[in-house]
């Protein structure tokens, strides 16, 4: 991944892996979602402020136990890193699993950790055309479930739904870096190629206005898709959502 030429040097650092197998990406899904956050040209953070940790958590005999294990890492290292610079965090989660528990989910719990860090956390809200509370992490409470819309601006027909998806994002055949090549791109559709473009325009509004609580930040992107185009309501089960995420350009709305 990092020697893709959608990430300049130093863009993507390899952190941990916990599933046991290469550290290479042979399915070409992590390195895809790290190019719509900041590839240089398909991303949607291209600053050279942006830097991109990637924690390979899934393909192992335990991905669910893997992912437990790489969430605690990157919020134990966000928070070590702001004890000694002024940075923001984002964890980007496009990944599913079924529910342990009914409630207080591991996985959730921490979410809620790292929500109380000053941590932003994005994650896919599934493709199985169902509720997105059906799994997590897209039914932690703190956690910003994205959805996926298509190129006319409604809602992707595998996409979650419900009230839990907390804003829409395009997630139909979006190009961005493969892994065939150094050069290579290569287009995928999903929540999973959604939830990178939400994470992306968060770190492009921490660069603009200044990091925020994720709580602000949520608020922040809602009041701006409000100004948006929002998508087809035809297109919506009943109780989602009809904003679209906007990043404000060409100016930032009050």
């Amino acid at each position: 991944m990092s020697e893709h030429d959608q990430f300049p040097e130093g863009r993507v650092i390899l952190g941990p892996n916990y599933t046991g197998l290469t550290d290479d990406d042979v399915v070409g899904h992590g390195t895809h979602v790290a190019g719509i956050i900041g590839g240089k040209d398909v991303g949607v953070a291209t600053s050279g402020n942006v830097l991109i940790f990637a924690v390979k958590v899934i393909g192992g005999e335990n991905s669910l136990g893997s992912t437990i294990t790489g969430m605690e890492w990157a919020i134990a290292h966000a928070e070590s890193v702001a004890k000694t610079a002024q940075v923001a965090s984002i964890i980007n989660m496009s990944l599913r699993f079924p529910p342990v528990n009914n409630i207080n989910d591991p996985l959730e719990l921490l979410v809620a950790e790292a929500v109380s860090s000053n941590i932003h956390v994005v994650v896919s809200a599934g493709n199985r055309n169902d509720l997105a509370t059906s799994q997590i992490p897209a039914r932690a409470p703190q956690a910003l479930a994205v959805g996926a819309s298509n190129i006319a601006d409604e809602r992707w027909e595998g996409s979650n739904y419900g009230p839990k998806v907390g804003i829409f994002a395009p997630g139909v055949t979006i190009m961005s870096a493969g892994i065939a090549s150094p050069t290579a791109l290569v287009a995928m559709t999903g929540t999973s190629m959604a939830a990178p473009v939400v994470s992306g325009i968060i770190a492009y509004l921490i660069q603009k206005e200044g990091n925020m609580s994720p709580e602000a930040m949520i608020a922040r992107l809602l009041k701006l898709a409000a100004g948006g185009v929002g998508l087809s309501t035809t297109s919506l089960p009943p109780d989602t959502t009809k904003l679209l995420v906007h990043n404000g350009f060409p100016r930032f709305r009050d």
